[in-house]
C-alpha cells in the first residue's frame, strides 16, 4: 500500500493545538485502486483509538472525495489549511493540498476571506458578539480561540504565512504586541 494512503491530521491536532478533551480529528486519503482494502486499514487505525476512550472525527476520502467534500462545506475547507501528514504517503498528501489551493486558494482569496468572515458573523451570532460575556465559550465566543485561528487561516490564505509567529515576523504585529498576544 506504499505511496497509496496517508493518515491526515485535521483541525486542532493537525495544527499540534490539541486541548484537554479535544476530539481527534483524522482522515485516512488513499488512492482509488485501493478502495476494497481501506476499510480494514481504517479499521486498524480507528478501532484501537476509540478503544481507549478516544473521541475521534474521521473521514475516509480518496483526493477527489476530499475536494467535494470542500466545495460542500466550509468548515471542511478550513481544516485542510490545518492538514497535516502524520503517517504514510507524504506525495498523495502533498497531490491533496496543491489540489486543494489550485481550487480553493490560488485566484479565489477574496471568496475564502468572505466566506470566513460570513462564518465568523454566524459564530458570533450563535455565541455572541460581546467580548465581557459572564459564561463566554472560549473557543467560539468573539475573541475565542476560533477567532486567533480565523486570523491565521486568513493570513495563510492571503499572504501564505503559516503560525502566528510568521505574522509577527511579516511585520503584521510588533514584536511586543506578540508578546502580549501569546501571553493572554
Amino acid at each position: 500500500k506504499e505511496h497509496k494512503v496517508a493518515l491526515v491530521a485535521l483541525g486542532g491536532y493537525g495544527r499540534k493545538e490539541l486541548f484537554p478533551f479535544s476530539d481527534i480529528d483524522l482522515m485516512i486519503l488513499f488512492k482509488p485502486e485501493i478502495r476494497k482494502s481501506v476499510g480494514g486499514i481504517a479499521d486498524a487505525i480507528l478501532y484501537p483509538l476509540w478503544d481507549t476512550g478516544f473521541e475521534v472525527g474521521h473521514g475516509v476520502r480518496t483526493i477527489d472525495e476530499s475536494l467535494k467534500q470542500a466545495t460542500d462545506d466550509f468548515i471542511f475547507q478550513v481544516a485542510l489549511l490545518d492538514g497535516r501528514c502524520i503517517a504514510g504517503s507524504k506525495p498523495l498528501f502533498e497531490q491533496l493540498i496543491a489540489d486543494f489551493r489550485h481550487k480553493f486558494v490560488d485566484g479565489r482569496r477574496r471568496q475564502f476571506i468572505s466566506d470566513l468572515n460570513e462564518l465568523s458573523n454566524e459564530r458570533r451570532n450563535r455565541f455572541g458578539s460581546h467580548g465581557y460575556l459572564l459564561e463566554p465559550n472560549v473557543k467560539e465566543s468573539k475573541g475565542g480561540f476560533r477567532d486567533i485561528q480565523s486570523m491565521i487561516w486568513a493570513a495563510k490564505v492571503v499572504f501564505g504565512i503559516a503560525t502566528f509567529d510568521d505574522i509577527i515576523d511579516a511585520g503584521f504585529l510588533l514584536p511586543s504586541e506578540g508578546e502580549r498576544f501569546n501571553d493572554a
